[in-house]
């Protein structure tokens, strides 16, 4: 599957899905991100839904325009309801990722807290110098139809 993958300020045509911390302008990238795509299901099918894989922190699943639901804990599956036809539709995943490779890309700074000299950011994600996390719609997504 094609996808168009945009950021607040670039777009992205993958012919798969990556992580974003392997695309060096989107490692510190913290928000939600839009895939696009279509998809065709066969004339028979009467149930649909999509398996998106692994994501990074959470996605919304819409289908031709009406959204499908929330994934955000495995197995990342979302009913597609009746918001599918037979034919070519279009599918649409918006994913959040966590704030902290934006916090680690952050200059170097003292808190400015009382105490120990870290601020709740440190408290709650650990140091600056921790690794990057992953990010993204990392896959493998599947349509499922019977």
């Amino acid at each position: 599957m094609k996808w168009t993958v945009s950021f607040p300020d670039r777009t992205f045509e993958w012919a798969r899905l990556q992580d974003w911390i392997n695309v060096p302008e989107l490692r510190s990238f913290s928000g939600i991100a839009t895939y696009k795509s279509e998809f065709e299901v066969p004339p028979d099918t009467r149930e649909a839904a999509v398996q998106i894989g692994d994501v990074r922190s959470s996605a919304e699943v819409i289908v031709n325009g009406q959204s499908a639901g929330i994934a955000f804990l495995p197995p990342y599956r979302v009913d597609l309801k009746d918001l599918w036809h037979p034919g070519r539709n279009q599918i649409e995943v918006r994913v959040a990722n966590l704030w902290s490779n934006y916090i680690r890309a952050l200059p170097k700074t003292p808190s400015m807290l009382p105490g120990p000299g870290y601020s709740l950011t440190d408290i709650l994600y650990g140091p600056s110098d921790r690794p990057l996390l992953s990010s993204g719609l990392l896959g493998p997504m599947r349509l499922l139809w019977r």
